[in-house]
């Protein structure tokens, strides 16, 4: 229990007698005998600081309501008639050097906000066009696998089973799918030809049987039309975004190839 720094007679009488050894009388009362720090300073100190912290919140609220209904426009527009009446005075006063000055320092200003904003515009356009990039060449990667599924015989229902698994080793290098083993090119039957997409999804075949129709179906390897595993296929929703159709369009015709539309 906290002792009492003074405490009256009637109190002290009922006090244990190990506790009243502690206390001094004086003045007809008892004092705790013992150095206590003067905290009177702290006090004040605290009461002032809560006294300016009340008076700045108050005046914050007074500002606020003293400018929540000006047009920023025509204050922009006051700012500038008041720049234009200085500077005439002090052309009037002759102090023209210090107007170069002082115009000189405000183009400076006015020049670096420029650069920062332009700078946000470049990096806001970075981002923007890298998202655009990354789109693109997940979409021709997609597509090129589905296409070489289907000539490799792969199952319709396991189509996107092998997309996954190719999105894991073909990646887009200089426009052109490329199969990688981190950063290694993985080659084909011709050791210095990197292996082709069908070469690399038939030989899913013997860990994965699953995903291959029977061979000599109607979508066996080797069976259908002229290999297109290159172009690029769009779906109706994607085709409809006009920037990333048009990207679409300029990469098909950087290589060679085509934009089809799916459903």
């Amino acid at each position: 229990m906290a002792l009492k720094l003074v405490v009256p007679k009637e109190e002290y009488d009922g006090l244990d007698e190990a506790v009243k050894k502690l206390y001094i009388e004086k003045d007809g009362k008892f004092t705790l005998d013992a150095e206590v720090e003067d905290v009177s300073g702290l006090k004040s100190a605290l009461e002032k600081e809560r006294g300016n912290v009340k008076k700045l919140k108050a005046d914050l609220q007074s500002t606020t309501e003293m400018f929540k209904d000006i047009d920023p426009a025509k204050a922009r527009e006051a700012q500038l008639k008041l720049q234009e009446i200085e500077e005439q005075k002090m052309m009037s006063e002759g102090k023209v050097e210090e107007l170069f000055a002082k115009r000189t320092e405000r183009m400076k200003a006015d020049h670096q906000n420029q650069v920062t904003e332009f700078n946000k515009q470049v990096d806001a356009l970075k981002k923007e066009s890298g998202v655009h990039k990354k789109r693109l060449s997940d979409l021709l990667i997609d597509g090129s696998l589905r296409q070489a599924a289907v000539k490799a015989g792969v199952h319709d229902s396991a189509i996107e089973d092998v997309v996954l698994r190719g999105r894991r080793v073909w990646k887009l290098v200089e426009d052109v799918p490329t199969p990688l083993n981190g950063e290694n090119i993985i080659y084909g039957k011709d050791a210095n030809q990197p292996v082709e997409m069908v070469e690399w999804i038939t030989g899913l075949q013997p860990d994965a049987p699953h995903l291959f129709k029977p061979t000599g179906g109607s979508g066996a390897p080797g069976s259908g039309s002229q290999n297109t595993a290159k172009n690029i296929v769009l779906t109706r929703e994607q085709a409809r975004d006009p920037q990333l159709y048009r990207n679409a369009k300029a990469q098909a015709e950087k290589t060679g190839a085509a934009v089809t539309i799916s459903d």
